[in-house]
């Protein structure tokens, strides 16, 4: 339900102010809100990073190997 929610979200930003509409406080009714909404937005860019790096050095590592099943 909360991917279904923050992706309908995502749909109508978009649609309404454009691509980087999220990023101008004049788009929101709360300049708190909106703050907080960009250090959340933030947080979660840096985990996927985060994320990806890690999978894509596992990938590197293990590459070869048959022990992982990978070639």
């Amino acid at each position: 339900m909360e991917i279904a929610f923050r992706t309908h979200i995502t749909y109508l930003i978009a649609h309404k102010y454009g691509t980087l509409g999220y990023r101008n406080k004049e788009n929101f009714l709360d300049e708190t809100w909106h703050s907080e909404f960009i250090n959340e937005l933030e947080k979660t860019f840096t985990i996927r990073r985060k994320v990806n790096y890690s999978l894509s050095t596992i990938i590197k590592i293990t590459r070869g190997s048959s022990r992982f099943g990978l070639r």
